[in-house]
């Protein structure tokens, strides 16, 4: 089911000063941004070319070579986290933890019967 709302017609209002919500006047619809940051897909919505989707944090980012299964081991193994990711020990385990959620859910329902099953659309 694909939901499509109501558009208006008048020309959507830029923000003043910086912001990573709005891109730039007569910005191609197109995908912007850079490997590892946030990106943006533009689409053109009643003639202005406006930001449909942002992926990434809008506040501050660490970025760490390291990977789920490399965060998992450290906690596991009850190791501090890297300096680096400026995270304490417990928050280590949060995220750890949020990480896990997430993989079960992706695992759980790389079957999209199931998905449908539970409401997802």
């Amino acid at each position: 089911m694909k939901v499509v709302l109501p558009v208006s017609s008048e020309p959507p209002a830029i923000a003043e000063g910086p912001t990573d919500a709005a891109p730039p006047p007569h910005t191609p619809p197109q995908i912007g941004g850079s490997s590892g940051f946030s990106q943006y897909v533009f689409e053109e919505v009643g003639g202005e070319v406006l930001a449909t989707l942002v992926e990434g944090s809008r506040g501050e980012q660490v970025r760490s070579p390291m990977s789920y299964l490399d965060l998992k081991e450290l906690h596991t193994r009850g190791e501090p986290a890297p300096e680096e990711l400026g995270m304490s020990a417990e928050e280590l385990g949060k995220l750890v933890r949020q990480l896990d959620a997430v993989r079960d859910t992706i695992d759980k329902h790389r079957d999209i019967a199931v998905a449908i099953a539970e409401g997802y659309e």
